[in-house]
């Protein structure tokens, strides 16, 4: 993660790790947004509000498996 020269500065690993989690946070918001995006246009995750409310293992299941990126069928 850090370069060479940094390993024995401690104030530089900080900064390297303070800066890298900027830049995950960023990527965190960006990937929500579009998300939230997708949700509004209503591609997916529509479907769930008619169907009758799940047990919540039931629930995390299913999430599992779109969170994998397999493709499910609802029974």
């Amino acid at each position: 993660m850090c370069s060479s020269e940094n390993r024995g500065n401690t104030a530089a690993i900080a900064l390297d790790k303070h800066v890298n989690g900027l830049i995950l946070n960023q990527q965190g918001r960006r990937e929500q947004k579009k998300a939230h995006q997708r949700r509004k246009e209503g591609k997916y995750g529509r479907e769930d509000k008619a169907v009758v409310k799940r047990k919540s293992s039931e629930r995390h299941q299913i999430a599992a498996k779109t969170r994998t990126g397999r493709q499910h069928e609802r029974k």
